[in-house]
């Protein structure tokens, strides 16, 4: 499949309440290094309960576990963010509300992209904290999207 246009799936961006999420499984240190290089490229803010400092390292990050960690990355007039909640699996959350049209969702998908080739592993796009609920999958190899339409009236995305 060609890149998703804006509306496939029907239900990607809507204004449900909830975020999306975005997984790339079974992450290695390289696999962070590659969101931290992109969130620097794209415009970075992390903040340490609550307070804006520089970015500290991969490994710092996950041997302070006191503290609550976020990275807001500035895609365009997205916000991507990272909680760093596991160092075996990038999360990443959009909120619906951000992807108003074509444009916002284009840039979205090119920073996915740009991970799952950087990691040289697959991303998926799913409802928020639902990794079986998949909206999208992006497949480095062989540059590929899937997008998976809704079942009739529930909203699942079974992938």
């Amino acid at each position: 499949m060609t890149k998703p246009r804006f509306g496939e799936p029907r239900d990607l961006w809507e204004r449900d309440g909830s975020l999306r999420d975005v997984y790339l499984f079974d992450a290695n240190k390289t696999d962070w290094l590659v969101l931290l290089s992109m969130a620097n490229q794209f415009g970075a803010r992390y903040l340490c309960d609550g307070a804006e400092m520089p970015l500290p390292s991969v490994e710092d990050i996950f041997s302070n576990r006191e503290v609550s960690h976020l990275l807001q990355v500035s895609v365009g007039r997205v916000t991507v963010n990272c909680h760093f909640f596991v160092p075996g699996e990038i999360e990443l959350d959009i909120d619906p509300r951000d992807v108003n049209g074509p444009q916002e969702h284009a840039v979205v998908l090119e920073i996915l992209e740009q991970l799952a080739q950087g990691a040289s592993k697959s991303v998926v796009v799913t409802a928020e904290n639902s990794e079986d609920a998949v909206y999208l999958r992006y497949e480095p190899e062989p540059r590929k999207w899937t997008a998976f339409e809704p079942a009739f009236g529930d909203g699942a995305h079974d992938a």
